[in-house]
């Protein structure tokens, strides 16, 4: 949360990190995130009524345990300002499940993501859908998670 009254603007914000450290903004269904991120944000604005920002985000050896575990892959998401917040469009290549999701973070740091996964070939489907949700109209299942940062 901003917890400032007026604007903050930082330029050429870089993080690489492990996953792990983001494990407790996420559901309480998922147990243990792995992999490393890297997230590149060439300029931020965040004020008490608006969030802004561009760039992308890249999650590395993407690893959920939610019960069951699933790899991911390589997620990579495209950051960009929408309305007040800032919106995320992700996707995954080459892990056990296709990820397709849209997170939204708004400038009160309460976010929500929403999104569909779909196994891929030589995974027990029970095993990696447990997590997920409801059955997706045209396949796959559908995923949300919200909270606050």
């Amino acid at each position: 949360v901003c917890p400032l009254q007026q604007s903050v603007t930082v330029t050429n914000f870089d993080v690489h990190t492990s996953m792990a450290r983001w494990a407790s903004l996420t559901s309480h269904y998922v147990q243990d995130l792995r992999g490393d991120v890297a997230m590149t944000l060439p300029r931020v604005e965040w004020s008490r009524d608006q969030l802004r920002a561009q760039g992308r985000l890249v999650w590395r050896e993407a690893y959920v345990d939610a019960g069951s575990s699933v790899a991911l892959g390589e997620v990579t998401g495209d950051v960009g300002t929408e309305g007040k917040g800032v919106q995320v469009r992700v996707d995954n290549f080459n892990g056990e499940i296709s990820l397709s999701a849209r997170l939204l973070v708004n400038p009160d740091g309460s976010y929500q993501l929403n999104g569909t996964v779909d196994p891929r070939d030589n995974i027990n489907v029970a095993n990696a859908m447990e997590w997920a949700g409801t059955a997706a109209p045209g396949g796959g299942y559908l995923v949300r998670f919200v909270g606050r940062l």
